[in-house]
């Protein structure tokens, strides 16, 4: 997990918009800058809150040269995102939760295996979300301390 504290500079800002299931449309902002000559790129469902000359720290890991901001704080005006913390901590939970009923609900031997299953994918599922929200907690806690 790297941190960077510096001035943001080439600041921009783009949507992507995509379609899914059940025509569900799903807005992801996209902010592209520069902080201490390293590009940076964060990605929320909201927009950043970053232009050219504030001061800003942002963290998260290097992927072929850009960080992927996971968390980032405007120390010029004291705006601060992150990539989905409480989404991610959500889903989790849902996950799990799930997995359990699975278990509780379709654990007669009529089922076979299969609950079994489920209830792995399940935890996989929350595995992979608690992961994330680790990550994104390390991010904030990076930017806070800026």
């Amino acid at each position: 997990m790297e941190r960077l504290n510096g001035i943001a500079s080439s600041v921009r800002h783009s949507q992507s918009i995509t379609r899914q299931p059940h025509q569900r449309i799903v807005t992801q902002h996209i902010t592209v800058l520069k902080v201490a000559a390293l590009p940076v790129q964060i990605g929320s469902r909201v927009p950043a809150m970053i232009d050219d000359g504030d001061r800003v720290a942002v963290a998260g890991p290097v992927r072929d040269g850009i960080l992927q901001a996971l968390a980032y704080r405007n120390l010029t005006t004291g705006a601060m995102g992150n990539a989905g913390l409480g989404a991610s901590l959500a889903s989790m939970l849902i996950f799990l939760a799930a997995s359990v009923l699975v278990l509780q609900w379709f654990s007669s031997p009529f089922f076979g295996s299969i609950p079994m299953l489920v209830t792995a994918a399940l935890v996989c599922g929350g595995a992979w979300s608690g992961w994330k929200a680790v990550q994104i907690h390390q991010a904030v806690l990076g930017v806070d301390g800026a």
